[in-house]
C-alpha cells in the first residue's frame, strides 16, 4: 500500500476533480479582476469628484469621497464591474494577440503585414469594432457618466481618440515615474536597514540579544518588503493620471459636441 501510494501521483485527477480545480482557478481570476475593477472605479470616481468640484470651480472638495465612491459602486455600479471584470479578465490575452496581428495588419509596407491584411482581415476587424475598446478607460467613464460596461468603453475610446499623443506620453512616463518611486523606496528602506544593523549597538554589538549577523541580507528583504508595501500606493498614482487626463478629454469632448450643436441650430433656423 505504501509502495502504492508513493508511486501514484498526487498531479493525476479524474475529470470531476479537474473540472472543480478549472472551476475555482477561473473564480479566482474573476474574483480577483472584480477587486482590481472595484479599486479603479473608487479612485476614479474620488479623483473625478476632486477634478470637476474643488479644481473647476473652487469649491471645498467632497467630504468622505471614498466612502461616497464605495457607497455609488456597490450600489448601482456592482453589475457593470462585475461583468467587465469578466470580460477584462478572460480577453486579456485574446486582445493581447489580436492586437499584435492588427499593428502588423496595418503595415503594409511590410509583406508579412500585407498577407495578415489579406488573411486575418476578420480577425483584424473584430479587434477593432469588438475588443479594442475593452479597457480600465471603461471604469473611468463607469464613474463619470453611470454607463454600462460596453457603451462606457466605447465611449472612453471617442474620447480619447484626440489624445493619443498625451496618452501615449502619459504611458511612457508614468512608469518610469512609477519605477523610479519604487526603486527609490526600495533602496531607502535596505539603506535604512543597513546603517541601523550597522549604527545601533542593540544589532551590531554580536553579544546583543538582537544582534544581526548577516545585515546586508536582512536589508535586501527590508528593500523587497518596502517595494511590496510601495507598489498599491504608486498604483494610485497611475490610476489618478489616467483619470485626469480622461477628465480633461471628456471636457474638451463635450466642448466640442456644444459648439457642433450650436453651428448645427445655426444652420436650420429659418
Amino acid at each position: 500500500d505504501l509502495e502504492d501510494l508513493v508511486s501514484k501521483s498526487f498531479l493525476e485527477f479524474d475529470r470531476v476533480q479537474g473540472a472543480l480545480i478549472a472551476y475555482y482557478a477561473c473564480m479566482f481570476i474573476w474574483v480577483a479582476e472584480l477587486c482590481h475593477a472595484i479599486s479603479l472605479f473608487v479612485i476614479a470616481y474620488t479623483a473625478q469628484l476632486w477634478y470637476f468640484k474643488a479644481y473647476k470651480t473652487g469649491d471645498a472638495a467632497p467630504a468622505c469621497a471614498l466612502c461616497q465612491a464605495y457607497c455609488v459602486c456597490y450600489e448601482h455600479h456592482l453589475g457593470t464591474l462585475i461583468f467587465g471584470s469578466l470580460l477584462i479578465a478572460f480577453l486579456r490575452v485574446l486582445r493581447v494577440v489580436l492586437g499584435v496581428l492588427a499593428r502588423a495588419a496595418a503595415n503594409t509596407e511590410n509583406p508579412v503585414g500585407e498577407c495578415l491584411a489579406f488573411f486575418c482581415g476578420c480577425v483584424v476587424t473584430c479587434f477593432e469594432q469588438c475588443l479594442a475598446f475593452i479597457s480600465k478607460n471603461a471604469y473611468i467613464d463607469v464613474a463619470m457618466n453611470s454607463t454600462g460596461f460596453c457603451r462606457a468603453a466605447r465611449h472612453a475610446v471617442e474620447v480619447l481618440a484626440h489624445e493619443s499623443v498625451a496618452e501615449v506620453a502619459l504611458n511612457t512616463i508614468t512608469p518610469l515615474l512609477q519605477l523610479s518611486g519604487l526603486g527609490g523606496i526600495a533602496a531607502a528602506g535596505g539603506m535604512l536597514t543597513m546603517v541601523l544593523c550597522r549604527c545601533v549597538p542593540q544589532f551590531s554589538d554580536p553579544a546583543s540579544e538582537h544582534y544581526v549577523k548577516d545585515p546586508t541580507m536582512l536589508a535586501v528583504v527590508t528593500g523587497a518588503i518596502s517595494f511590496l508595501v510601495a507598489w498599491p500606493f504608486l498604483h494610485i498614482f497611475d490610476t489618478v493620471a489616467d483619470t485626469l487626463l480622461y477628465c480633461i478629454a471628456t471636457e474638451e469632448h463635450r466642448v466640442k459636441l456644444k459648439a457642433d450643436e450650436d453651428n448645427d441650430q445655426e444652420d436650420f433656423c429659418p
